[in-house]
């Protein structure tokens, strides 16, 4: 590689524009500097006209406001936090390969030596709809808050401010927190119980991650 095509590089890297734009840009740059080079000047005399690779994207940038891209690399983030769980913590491929078996379901017996107090058919599917919807929920909204509600008015901003409603109402009745609540309390267990047990279980549901990217979408939001 050599020295235009490293300056290349680097201006690229520090384009903050829209995809289109950002390659309509790159192609007049390379163009402009293929043209200098054939008139005769040095790496040295184009890096003085134009400056250094952070210089010349600043000018590209400020010379394209309508099409500026401030997305955040931290979005990413969260498309890998949607993935980890996905295929980790439900043990996706299992479940598909499961899908094709003949047990399509298991049964659980709670109880103690005098016999079971209850019981209960728990299908294979259950926990991906369960901390699914209100996890992905929250992992989109973030994606979206850090990219693509960057850019455009901030009426964008009400659909991550929507997605993290839902997914902590999904929490309450997808991830089955009022039946747990319901459950502990028949079997007798205290409030303290009950709370922490509560807590765990929206924690898992994502809570944790809907619940402060709500508050960020609705403090940007009253910014714009």
């Amino acid at each position: 590689m050599d020295e235009m095509q490293r300056y290349l590089k680097e201006v690229r890297r520090s384009l903050r524009l829209d995809r289109k734009t950002r390659a309509r840009v790159m192609s007049d740059l390379a163009g402009d500097l293929e043209s200098r080079r054939q008139a005769g000047q040095t790496p040295e005399q184009i890096r003085a006209e134009l400056g250094s690779p952070a210089q010349a994207a600043a000018a590209l940038n400020e010379a394209f406001p309508d099409h500026r891209s401030d997305a955040s690399g931290w979005r990413w983030l969260f498309v890998a936090v949607a993935g980890i769980w996905i295929f980790l913590v439900t043990d996706l491929p299992g479940r598909v390969l499961r899908l094709f078996t003949a047990d399509s379901a298991s049964i659980g017996i709670i109880g103690g030596a005098d016999g079971p107090t209850a019981i209960f058919v728990t299908s294979k599917w259950p926990g991906l709809v369960s901390d699914g919807v209100p996890l992905l929920s929250a992992c989109l909204a973030g994606f979206l808050l850090l990219g693509w509600c960057r850019r455009g008015g901030k009426g964008r901003l009400w659909l991550p401010i929507l997605l993290c409603v839902f997914s902590l109402v999904g929490a309450v009745f997808f991830g089955g927190l009022l039946p747990l609540a319901m459950t502990a309390s028949a079997l007798g267990f205290d409030g303290w119980s009950i709370a922490g047990m509560a807590v765990t279980r929206l924690l898992h549901c994502g809570v944790w991650m809907s619940l402060p990217l709500l508050v960020a979408a609705i403090l940007r939001y009253r910014k714009r």
